[in-house]
């Protein structure tokens, strides 16, 4: 298993950060804009939209301390709100040139806060920035900004795109370095600014002398304060490092429980021993991984973290009896997810290998390692019990599975007539 894959969250989940909210608002936007709903050429419309939406998102970038979203909004409330040189008929071409660039750069430099050695140089690249863009409009130099404008490639091939050339280079640059950038973070606020500048695109395509396409500047910076509030959220109720539920969002979920519902806690086995061979961050990639197994359970459940290398899987309205084979099926979708890590020599591994892959050692490589996992399941056992009083239940569950062999799924509140036995581990009981 590579190592992008083992950090990357499940497909679902990625291409729901992917589009959601900064690809789907600025759908809707463009939607409403294309249609005539919200009046483009309206000026007082478009005056009130400017003033909303980046009065809010200064608001909120400050509340958040997110200084890469308030530069981004800087930048484009310039380029929405700085005068047009007449005597610059390249002025257009030098903006859809900078524009792009400036929004990666405040993408891809790393979030810190509002101090001043972090505010300062943030600054000082804005001002270059405009600095650039009117030294470029002087009538003086006009011959040096009308090459933002020249062909670098025949005409013929890009008839099809009112930006020049030279521009579109900036923009296909721009969204290739945020989309790597959002494939190695796997954040909303990254997906945010890649909508942003393809908001940017349209705007440019558009013309940037037409209403329309102000609207669609001041869209890029609603789908920046979009995704901002969307990922303070994710942080607020979602693990960072394995991006599940947190325990925050546990807490909402009881709230909305019916009557019958099932649970249960799963632990990985040996982490501590896992940590101390290999390293924490091998830890944070195993963490990850059973994470994404366990974020995948069929059967209706809910998968969260809940602490350290603790989940909890929530099936709402499900009974026990049904919920229980998805939770084997989990567990041996962990038992048999495999992947290479650098540990110490071979001599020592090997010994190490045996103390937390059991009788599964034998049949790994040198760096090829399994994990695997205990888990306890419970009911309510009568009527309303609550969430805390079933994972009690569960916890014990688990206690008895980590007890007699791991590896194993232990459920309880079912009667003795219904137990089942197993003299080996991987195997299930129910107690």
């Amino acid at each position: 298993m590579s190592e992008l894959a083992r950090i990357w969250p499940e497909k679902r989940e990625l291409l729901y950060l992917a589009a959601f909210p900064g690809g789907l608002s600025l759908a809707i936007a463009g939607l409403l804009l294309a249609t005539g709903i919200l009046p483009a050429s309206n000026y007082s419309f478009l005056q009130f939209y400017f003033d909303a939406v980046f009065a809010m998102g200064v608001l909120l970038a400050l509340r958040f301390h997110s200084s890469r979203t308030l530069f981004g909004l800087l930048t484009l409330a310039i380029a929405i709100q700085a005068p047009h040189p007449p005597a610059a008929p390249a002025y257009a071409a030098v903006v859809a040139f900078v524009l792009p660039l400036m929004l990666a750069i405040f993408a891809l430099w790393p979030e810190s806060g509002f101090s001043l050695v972090a505010v300062a140089p943030r600054f000082v690249a804005l001002l270059a920035g405009c600095a650039f863009v009117a030294a470029l409009s002087r009538s003086e130099v006009a011959d040096i900004a009308a090459s933002f404008k020249a062909h670098l490639v025949p005409a013929a091939w890009t008839a099809w795109c009112r930006v020049p050339q030279p521009a579109m280079l900036a923009f296909l640059g721009a969204v290739m370095a945020i989309a790597v950038l959002f494939a190695i973070r796997c954040k909303t606020i990254e997906a945010g600014f890649f909508w942003s500048v393809a908001s940017c695109g349209i705007a440019m395509q558009l013309g940037m002398a037409r209403p329309i396409s102000r609207a669609f500047l001041i869209t890029a910076g609603l789908v920046l304060v979009i995704s901002l509030v969307e990922n303070s959220y994710r942080l607020a109720y979602h693990d960072e490092l394995t991006g599940l539920p947190a325990r925050r969002a546990l807490n909402e979920a009881m709230h909305s429980l019916d009557a019958k519902f099932s649970v249960a806690m799963v632990d990985v086995d040996h982490f501590k021993k896992f940590n101390d061979t290999f390293g924490h961050d091998t830890g944070d990639q195993v963490l990850r991984m059973v994470a994404a197994r366990l974020g995948g359970v069929n059967g209706g459940g809910r998968a969260f973290r809940i602490g350290g290398e603790e989940f909890v899987l929530l099936f709402p309205g499900i009974p026990l009896r049904d919920a229980y084979p998805h939770l084997e099926e989990v567990r041996k979708r962990i038992e048999d997810s495999k992947f290479v890590v650098r540990g110490p020599d071979r001599k020592q591994r090997s010994a190490q290998d045996r103390q937390f892959t059991g009788t599964r050692a034998s049949s790994l490589t040198a760096k090829e390692v399994c994990v695997t996992v205990s888990i306890g399941a419970a009911e309510p056992h009568a009527s309303g019990e609550s969430l805390e009083h079933v994972m009690r239940l569960a916890d014990k569950a688990l206690y008895k599975a980590k007890k007699t062999g791991r590896n194993r799924t232990e459920m309880a509140g079912v009667r003795a007539s219904a137990r089942k036995s197993a003299s080996t581990g991987g195997s299930s009981q129910m107690v």
